[in-house]
C-alpha cells in the first residue's frame, strides 16, 4: 500500500517514474527509490509533505488535488515496519522518494 500511494501520487504529475531497488546502499538496507519528472515539490514544502491533512500543491500548481492521508499512511505503513523514507528532488526533474527497509 506504501509504494502505490507514492506510485499514484507521482503518476497524476508525471509521465515517466522510474523505480530501482537495490542492496548495495546498506549492508542490512534494502532501498526502494521512486523517481519521476514531474513538476516535484517546492523546497520549502518538503519538510511538512508527510503530515497528516497537510496537501502540498506541487510546484507550478495554484492549489492542491488531495486530500493530504496518501503520504502520511505511507510513512507510517514503512515506520511501523522498521523503515524509513525521505523525499528530495529527483535528476528526473521532479521528486524521489527512497524507502530504506531493513533485511
Amino acid at each position: 500500500r506504501a509504494i502505490t500511494n507514492i506510485i499514484d501520487n507521482a503518476a497524476r504529475f508525471a509521465n515517466t517514474i522510474e523505480i530501482t531497488i537495490s542492496d548495495k546502499v546498506s549492508k542490512n538496507h534494502l532501498a526502494i527509490i521512486i523517481d519521476d519528472n514531474g513538476p516535484g515539490v517546492k523546497p520549502g514544502d518538503l519538510n511538512r509533505i508527510f503530515d497528516p491533512f497537510v496537501s502540498l500543491p506541487p510546484a507550478g500548481y495554484p492549489q492542491s488535488v488531495s486530500t493530504g492521508l496518501g503520504l502520511t499512511i505511507a510513512k507510517d505503513i514503512i515506520n511501523n515496519h522498521g523503515g524509513e523514507i525521505e523525499t528530495l528532488s529527483s535528476p528526473l526533474g521532479g521528486a524521489r522518494f527512497t524507502i530504506l527497509l531493513v533485511k
